[in-house]
């Protein structure tokens, strides 16, 4: 359903599955939600030559997961937000 969702550049379901797995939700006293900043693999750049495979500077896992937030329209993170804000941008899932 992501994947659809997410139209023709979908990621693939393993990456889809890395990146929600890397994200981090806490609930903390007073009903506030943290959402941890998430990332942990970097990303390959590509080349003209393919016997090579040359690292980027970006984390691959913190790029899809940004995608996610974009293809959902909930483009947070490393935040702290009120738990009914957090809901409201859960039901627009």
């Amino acid at each position: 359903m992501i994947q659809h969702r997410m139209g023709k550049g979908a990621l693939s379901a393993e990456r889809i599955a890395r990146a929600l797995n890397a994200a981090t939700c806490r609930l903390l006293r007073g009903g506030i939600v943290q959402l941890d900043d998430v990332g942990g693999a970097i990303a390959f750049s590509k080349t003209t030559n393919k016997h090579t495979l040359e690292y980027s500077n970006e984390d691959e896992i913190a790029m899809d997961f940004k995608r996610l937030q974009e293809t959902f329209g909930s483009n947070i993170d490393n935040v702290y937000i009120k738990q009914e804000v957090f809901n409201q941008i859960l039901k627009k899932i």
